[in-house]
């Protein structure tokens, strides 16, 4: 008659197969990270997409003027993304170290300059991932803004 722990030596020195399962365990590891890198390179261009639209509408108001139309329809023009949201604001300030004071327009700034007229233009749009978990965001608000003189 045999005994369990017989049963179970002889199990535990049966090497066949564990190549396989320790291949699956890797696989999966390698597929999560690949993944992640996907999600990522993803948001990324998405990012650069939206940051190209923002850019692309202040180049047009320097060139052109302020038309707030003209300006959000050159910003959604410059990105391959559909779902890009365009807001566009004229102001007059005095440009400073890191900010630009707000002033009236055609007046005189501090320093003796003319007060200037400047375009802001936002671009958003939502990101939303391929792949949802419990515990992460359901989506990301991607932004970017420029400001840039007119006048």
């Amino acid at each position: 008659m045999r005994s369990p722990l017989g049963t179970t030596n002889r199990f535990a020195s049966d090497h066949r197969g564990i190549a396989t399962v320790e291949l699956a365990m890797v696989l999966l590891l390698l597929t999560t990270l690949l993944a992640g890198m996907v999600e990522l390179g993803i948001g990324m261009w998405m990012q650069n997409q939206v940051g190209n639209s923002a850019r692309a509408g202040a180049a047009y108001a320097a060139a052109h003027g302020f038309n707030s139309t003209a300006i959000q329809t050159a910003a959604n023009r410059a990105t391959s993304l559909g779902s890009v949201a365009t807001t566009v604001t004229q102001s007059c300030g005095c440009p400073g170290t890191n900010t630009i004071t707000t002033a009236t327009c055609g007046g005189t700034c501090a320093s003796g300059a003319t007060v200037g007229t400047y375009v802001k233009v936002l671009s958003t749009a939502n990101y939303i991932p391929m792949v949802t978990a419990p515990g992460l965001v359901p989506s990301y608000v991607l932004s970017a803004s420029t400001i840039t003189r007119i006048n």
